[in-house]
């Protein structure tokens, strides 16, 4: 079903993005995070500040890259 929207030349911005979803969740559910990340940084190269690419990058990290990052900040707010 996606393949007639990869050989479009354009996309609407709209579409790119559902593209990139469905493309992102099969990488996921095939255990290709790598491929769900080139997904994810062409995503953000055309719509940087959607807040949804951040849930995504979460998605794609795991729990374990999240947790990381809550612990920096606690770190971070301790020396303070």
């Amino acid at each position: 079903m996606l393949e007639p929207l990869l050989r479009r030349q354009k996309l609407h911005i709209s579409e790119f993005k559902a593209l990139a979803r469905a493309e992102i969740e099969i990488a996921l559910a095939d255990n290709r995070p790598e491929v769900a990340r080139n997904w994810l940084d062409m995503w953000r190269h055309v719509d940087k500040g959607n807040p949804e690419i951040r849930q995504w990058q979460n998605r794609i990290d795991g729990p374990e890259s999240l947790l990381a990052g809550f612990q920096n900040l606690i770190k971070q707010r301790r020396k303070k």
